[in-house]
């Protein structure tokens, strides 16, 4: 039997996470789950009975911060160690299947070995990207003084690097954007793995 990982980020939603938990409950899936470290466990409820979970609570993750890779990486980790699965499902807390787990593995049946990843061609390299910004983990701070100093912290240092041309990646490097979920294979999983080092100096 081919299983399936479904490695899930959550921080809030209880109710969907529940009811995604349900939907996914099935022997041919093992499911990773990290709850955001931040987050309060009071109100998760786990009705999983088929599927294998484990959950983690480890990561403090911020919106446009590279502790959002981590997670992702510690979850592509855990469950790459654990076992060779056809497919790693990467999605969010928020999120429900359309479909059900039959028609789910027979679709990925059809198609393995393909990879389901997102991405948008014809990306410019604006300063979002090309540029190194500071405390990104303080992008959504409820302090209006310092979310302010921040802003203009922020603000000179990119002012800085345009003065100096300064550009965090090269003309002829190939940036390709597009959304974190993807469906992948364990090849793929084992290739970003190997790349974790060099993953995490890039982000």
């Amino acid at each position: 039997m081919k299983k399936h990982a479904y490695l899930i980020i959550a921080h809030n939603n209880w109710k969907i996470l529940e009811r995604l938990l349900i939907l996914l409950d099935d022997n041919r899936n093992d499911i990773y789950l990290h709850i955001d470290r931040k987050s309060d466990l009071i109100n998760f409820s786990n009705n999983v009975h088929n599927a294998n979970l484990s959950v983690f609570h480890e990561i403090d993750v911020r919106w446009g911060d590279v502790s959002q890779i981590q997670v992702e990486l510690l979850l592509f980790n855990a469950a790459y160690c654990k076992g060779s699965y056809s497919y790693y499902h990467l999605i969010s807390g928020s999120d429900l299947p359309i479909k059900d787990q039959d028609e789910i593995h027979a679709f990925f049946d059809g198609h393995y070995p393909a990879e389901f990843i997102g991405f948008s061609l014809g990306m410019t390299c604006d300063n979002r990207i090309n540029k190194i910004h500071i405390f990104p983990r303080y992008q959504r701070i409820k302090n209006r003084c310092a979310n302010r100093v921040l802003h203009l912290l922020r603000f000179f240092c990119i002012f800085l690097q345009n003065i100096l041309n300064y550009n965090h990646y090269e003309l002829n490097d190939k940036l390709i954007m597009g959304p974190n979920w993807v469906s992948v294979t364990d090849k793929a999983v084992g290739l970003i793995l190997s790349k974790k080092s060099i993953i995490m100096k890039q982000y």
